[in-house]
């Protein structure tokens, strides 16, 4: 017991612990018996139900190494992001893992922190708590950006492997860009911003103020790059809609015209938040899915295909019921054709209960009405 508040337990005394020559030193009431002492500043009373073992200091292995090994010395490390005097964590890779629990004789290997190599039994696994997680959950990823895409999965990328936002507290950046979708089986649902009008992504910024000079770590990122998703890569033609109506009211019927198409796949129509990723947060982030109907075209059903070219195809579109599912505000509305975006138009929903549309005018402002 230590400072009259403080238990601690083991099994034996560590690091060369040896009585005082005055149990007054421990000095201090116990917290709940004040008739008591419970040691002191630097100063610990024991009970034992046993004889106490005394270890000594840890000391290093001089002796008794193995083959031709000696005992060379205690050495300063560099320190910092410099280089390190032994380069331990520039081999592991997969194969090098498994290759030395292989020679170990183990029969499973697992990486950790992308340099640490374990070996173990598969045996030992589930009963030690062992289960399989996220496959992201193996891509170390912090102050990420999140962006959800018109098909209802979700892009993450950006971030660093180590650290937290702000103060030069993140080091090692993440450029592996990360594909979710929520709708495929658990374990499954991962592969290896902002949303522009025509559904890639536009990745920009990085301010990371480390300085200047030859010792920066990170130079500021001047570079603006647009990143094109998997759904722009199929080859298909991508639909196109007309809508005049783009101011909904909750719970309105608005009609659009789906005036081209890939006759390729079914039809969906989604409604993605009007948002900015940046700083781990997505401002506006929400993604909905609202009923539908369409005529013409051989799409006479919700989520019908097309099988026919050159016909117009007449899509009523439910708006959502009410603040609670969609709050009011500007929304991009898509039109998917098997899996195939369009370019999307902003709509605003629920009107504008802010008065954003009231504003003065002003030199160089332009009210957002519709």
């Amino acid at each position: 017991m230590k400072y009259g508040i403080q238990c601690f337990c083991d099994n034996f005394i560590r690091n060369e612990g040896a009585l005082t020559k005055d149990n007054s030193e421990c000095g201090m009431n116990c917290g709940g018996n004040f008739t008591q002492k419970c040691g002191a500043g630097n100063r610990l009373s024991v009970c034992s139900n046993t004889t106490l073992q005394i270890y000594q200091p840890p000391t290093a292995q001089k002796a008794g190494l193995p083959g031709k090994w000696s005992y060379a010395g205690c050495m300063s490390d560099a320190a910092g992001f410099a280089i390190r005097t032994l380069q331990y964590k520039i081999k592991n890779t997969a194969a090098n893992c498994s290759s030395l629990c292989s020679q170990y004789r183990y029969n499973a290997a697992g990486m950790q922190f992308g340099q640490e190599c374990w070996c173990g039994d598969m045996v030992n696994v589930a009963p030690n708590g062992g289960k399989l997680a996220a496959e992201t959950e193996c891509n170390i990823r912090v102050i990420s950006n999140i962006v959800a895409l018109p098909d209802s999965t979700y892009l993450i990328l950006n971030g660093a492997q180590q650290g937290r936002a702000g103060f030069g507290l993140a080091k090692n950046p993440n450029f592996n860009a990360v594909l979710c979708d929520p709708r495929r089986p658990l374990h499954s649902r991962m592969s290896v911003m902002s949303n522009t009008t025509d559904g890639r992504f536009l990745v920009s910024g990085s301010d990371p103020q480390d300085g200047e000079g030859a010792g920066v770590r990170y130079p500021e990122e001047y570079r603006v790059e647009v990143f094109t998703l998997g759904y722009l890569l199929k080859g298909k033609t991508r639909p196109s809609y007309t809508i005049s109506n783009k101011d909904w009211a909750y719970g309105q019927s608005v009609t659009m015209q789906l005036t081209h198409s890939n006759k390729t796949g079914a039809i969906e129509i989604s409604l993605t938040g009007a948002e900015a990723s940046t700083h781990a947060n997505n401002m506006g982030q929400r993604t909905i899915f609202p009923q539908f109907k369409c005529v013409g075209g051989d799409a006479s059903e919700e989520g019908a295909e097309r099988k026919s070219a050159g016909t117009v195809t007449t899509c009523t579109i439910t708006a959502p019921p009410n603040s609670r599912v969609c709050p009011p505000g500007w929304f991009q509305l898509w039109v998917l054709e098997g899996g195939v975006p369009s370019r999307n138009r902003f709509v605003r929903i629920g009107g504008d209960p802010g008065r954003l549309g009231e504003w003065p005018g002003g030199g160089g402002f332009r009210a957002p009405g519709v």
